[in-house]
């Protein structure tokens, strides 16, 4: 996403911040003390399972559960070989130290998000960076993914002929390329970048130590369509990996808000990874069914992991009036006017 995005969104932070205080004192729900700064509960009661609290501390408590890691890297715009070196040694370190079975990494993670204003880089040569899937970067970690046994989420500048795409490509424990999601919402603030619109959403069956769960991708601003996380909760996602490149959800509260909301409503897992650093300034986040942020990063380098418990996305599917219940397809055709 592009930074100006951002810089225009800012002059609603003071009346954003102040309605939410309002919603919060008239809900009775308190504030939330996590690093990043003050956020309202959406559940101050908080009625999930004891499983799934377990899971915020990282501990596997038994059942079907899936270790997930967000990798919030430092990136080198404009250079894909130390982006690709960087990533390496972060998603070894998220597997060995974190135990993790999924890794997400951030939007366009072979290049960095480059703007053609960033370095100096014009367009053209920007779109020199960009590789096709596969190529060298998705074989890399295509590689990795079987060495390592793991899901890898791989971001980068896709290049498909004469057509340029923002894209996440899906990497499977067997080193294979169980697909390719384009970025389908390209908002006007990056319409420089030269990237064509993606026209679907997909979520994947994934299976790793036994325990099966549906992945869906969305890519940064795509969090901002409520239709995009919708569509792939009517696919069946469980889990919804969110590569990012954005100052926002440091710079302005509701835009975390904005992602608890989507798992609230959708009842899904949300991991998102965003760049560390000065320009992006973290924040990654990863989020429970219930809208609670289990972690929230800093803008430094790092590393967040949590364990998934699907068992209790079951239940709490089951006992839940969200997502997919209720749905009135037939009567929501103004959604679909142009």
């Amino acid at each position: 996403m592009n930074k100006n995005h951002c810089r225009r969104a800012a002059c609603l932070r003071h009346v954003s911040q102040t309605a939410l205080v309002f919603v919060a004192l008239a809900c009775g729900c308190g504030g939330d003390t996590r690093r990043g700064g003050p956020t309202v509960s959406l559940n101050h009661d908080d009625t999930r399972p004891v499983s799934e609290k377990a899971s915020e501390d990282g501990k596997k408590v038994g059942g079907r559960q899936v270790r997930v890691a967000a990798i919030q890297m430092l990136p080198a715009t404009g250079d894909p070989k130390a982006n690709v070196e960087r990533a390496d040694r972060l998603v070894r370190e998220a597997v060995q130290k974190h135990r993790a079975q999924l890794v997400i990494l951030p939007e366009t993670t072979l290049t960095g998000y480059t703007s053609p204003s960033d370095k100096g880089l014009t367009l053209a040569q920007s779109r020199e960076l960009a590789e096709p899937v596969p190529g060298p970067s998705v074989n890399h970690f295509a590689r990795l993914a079987a060495e390592l046994k793991v899901y890898i989420v791989w971001g980068l500048h896709e290049r498909s002929g004469d057509k340029y795409y923002n894209a996440a490509v899906l990497l499977s424990p067997k080193g294979e390329i169980l697909g390719t999601y384009r970025k389908v919402h390209i908002n006007k603030y990056e319409s420089h970048m030269g990237w064509t619109n993606g026209d679907r959403f997909q979520v994947w069956p994934c299976e790793i130590d036994g325990v099966s769960f549906n992945l869906g991708i969305m890519i940064c601003f795509d969090r901002e369509v409520p239709e995009a996380a919708r569509c792939l909760t009517v696919l069946g996602a469980d889990i919804i990996a969110i590569p990012q490149a954005t100052g926002c959800t440091c710079e302005i509260p509701i835009h975390r808000d904005q992602l608890r909301v989507r798992a609230y409503e959708n009842e899904v897992y949300i991991a998102m990874a965003n760049w560390a650093g000065p320009v992006f300034k973290g924040h990654s986040m990863i989020i429970a069914p219930s809208g609670e942020v289990i972690r929230l990063g800093t803008r430094d380098e790092e590393i967040l992991d949590a364990t998934f418990d699907l068992d209790a996305l079951k239940k709490h599917r089951e006992n839940g009036i969200y997502g997919r219940h209720h749905r009135r397809p037939a009567v929501y055709g103004p959604l679909l006017e142009q």
